[in-house]
C-alpha cells in the first residue's frame, strides 16, 4: 500500500469518533467500569464512559488523563459553582475511583474485593507502562 494512501487511511480512522470508543473500551475494562454492582445501579456511570471516549478522541496526554482520574477534584477550585466544561470533566474523571466493587452494596467490606482492588492497581500500572511505550497515536505518522 502506498505511503500516502496508508497515511490518509490512518488519518480517517484516527479522526473517527469510533477511535475513542474502541480504545476507550480497553481503559474501561481495566478500570472495572460497569453500570451496576449487584443490586445497586450506577445511574451516572455513563458520564465517566463518555469522559474516557472524549479523552481518547482528543488525544489527551496520558499523564493528564491519569491525574484527572486520580485527583480531578483537587484540580477544581471549591465551591463547585458555575463550573467550566473542563472543570466538570475533571470531576467526572474521578468516576474512575468509583468503578470497582467496593462492598458497600452488601454493607460490608470483604477481603476478596480488597484483593481485586490491588489487582486492578497492578493492571493500571501495567497499562500505564504500555501507554508509555506507545506514547500517542500521533506518533504513528512520525
Amino acid at each position: 500500500m502506498p505511503t500516502n494512501v496508508r497515511s490518509r487511511l490512518l488519518d480517517r480512522l484516527l479522526d473517527s469518533h469510533h477511535y475513542g470508543e474502541r480504545w476507550g473500551r480497553h481503559w474501561l475494562d481495566v478500570a472495572g467500569y460497569g453500570y451496576s454492582e449487584k443490586d445497586r445501579v450506577r445511574e451516572s456511570a455513563y458520564k465517566f464512559r463518555d469522559y474516557v471516549i472524549r479523552s481518547m478522541n482528543a488525544d489527551k496526554l496520558f499523564d493528564q488523563f491519569l491525574v484527572e482520574q486520580l485527583a480531578g477534584d483537587d484540580l477544581v477550585v471549591r465551591p463547585y459553582r458555575d463550573l467550566s466544561n473542563a472543570a466538570k470533566a475533571r470531576l467526572i474523571a474521578t468516576g474512575f475511583l468509583w468503578n470497582a466493587p467496593d462492598g458497600t452494596a452488601d454493607r460490608a467490606v470483604n477481603q476478596d474485593i480488597a484483593r481485586r482492588l490491588v489487582e486492578r492497581g497492578v493492571r493500571f500500572v501495567q497499562l500505564h507502562n504500555t501507554y508509555q511505550q506507545w506514547d500517542h497515536h500521533s506518533d504513528i505518522h512520525g
